[in-house]
């Protein structure tokens, strides 16, 4: 495992424990007895999703712009990813080792299995990229 990918791991982990241990050191708004103005709200409040990580090891090219939209309607652009619907689902969050942040917003004619096509902004970055082996962590969000 590289380093960069560790330290990412530790950011992205630490974000997510900082604003759960946030929510739950945060003193409740209104309690019964309490001085407060404005009663709790009748509906249930919503609850932040939870994520459940999944690590694959994957091939990764890239692709850059087409002139089409992905298949989930929206255009291509950095941290776009196209992947295997059935590997990964649609709309999920990634880290993709080398790359960063990415969305799984669109598919591909080869895209099967284990593979992913991440996009960049130009021929040549895509051809520098060229085809990888690489670690992709696959944020599941329940609530999604």
């Amino acid at each position: 495992m590289s380093g960069s990918y560790r330290g990412a791991r530790r950011r992205l982990a630490g974000i997510a424990a900082g604003v759960l241990v946030a929510l739950a050191a945060a003193p409740p708004a209104w309690a019964p007895g309490s001085p407060a103005l404005v009663p709790p709200p009748s509906s249930p409040v919503a609850v932040l999703p939870t994520a459940q990580v999944r690590t694959l090891i994957v091939e990764a090219t890239a692709y850059t712009w087409t002139g089409n939209q992905t298949y989930t309607g929206t255009w291509p652009d950095i941290g776009t990813a196209a992947v295997d619907p059935d590997v990964i689902p649609l709309g999920a969050t990634l880290y993709v080792e080398g790359y960063g942040q990415a969305k799984a917003l669109d598919t591909g004619g080869d895209i099967k299995g284990n593979r992913i096509d991440v996009y960049m902004p130009s021929r040549e970055s895509a051809l520098q990229w060229g085809r990888r082996q690489v670690i992709v962590e696959v944020y599941d969000y329940a609530d999604r």
